[in-house]
């Protein structure tokens, strides 16, 4: 991401009341993919309360390589991936075995099945109007956090455990 790129995100953010924290280490990256991954997801509160930075901007900048930093605007299937974010009405499958601790978030009208086994953990906060539908076996523990009009479909086998925590709130 150019300097141009980091200075326009940078004013942005100002105009949407960013922190003066989160400001100063966005002017301190380096602007690549990495970076960026981890200032979203460090910061991925506010950035979700905010719809900040736009997917669109999100897209065009990054490309794939926003899918593989886990941040998705399209239709795919993720495998023991630590951190997703669906930010677009999307439909998206996720995949946890093993001992993988994860955690997801949707908004908007996103679509995300969940398949957890084997004893992992996966946390999933769910905004808007997006649809979560859980298969949990094995062992496997699944903790949502509920906002807004967001619709939670769990299901458990094999000593699998789904906690739903319904929030009165639309946001953080």
């Amino acid at each position: 991401m150019s300097m141009n790129k980091i200075r326009y995100l940078t004013n942005k953010a100002i105009d949407k009341g960013a922190c003066v924290a989160g400001v100063n280490e966005l002017e301190r990256s380096t602007g690549d993919d990495k970076s960026f991954e981890r200032l979203f997801f460090k910061h991925v509160h506010w950035c979700l309360n905010e719809g900040f930075p736009n997917i669109d901007w999100i897209e065009s900048t990054f490309g794939e390589r926003a899918i593989e930093s886990g941040v998705l605007f399209r239709d795919c299937d993720v495998s023991n991936m630590r951190r997703v974010a669906l930010l677009r009405d999307i439909n998206v499958t996720a995949t946890y075995d093993g001992r993988h601790v994860a955690k997801l978030y949707t908004k908007g009208k996103a679509h995300l099945t969940v398949n957890v086994s084997d004893n992992a953990i996966v946390f999933v906060d769910a905004f808007d109007e997006s649809v979560v539908t859980i298969h949990a076996s094995g062992g496997a523990r699944v903790f949502v956090s509920q906002y807004g009009q967001s619709f939670i479909e769990p299901a458990e086998s094999d000593d699998a455990r789904v906690k739903i925590d319904v929030k009165q709130t639309n946001k953080y």
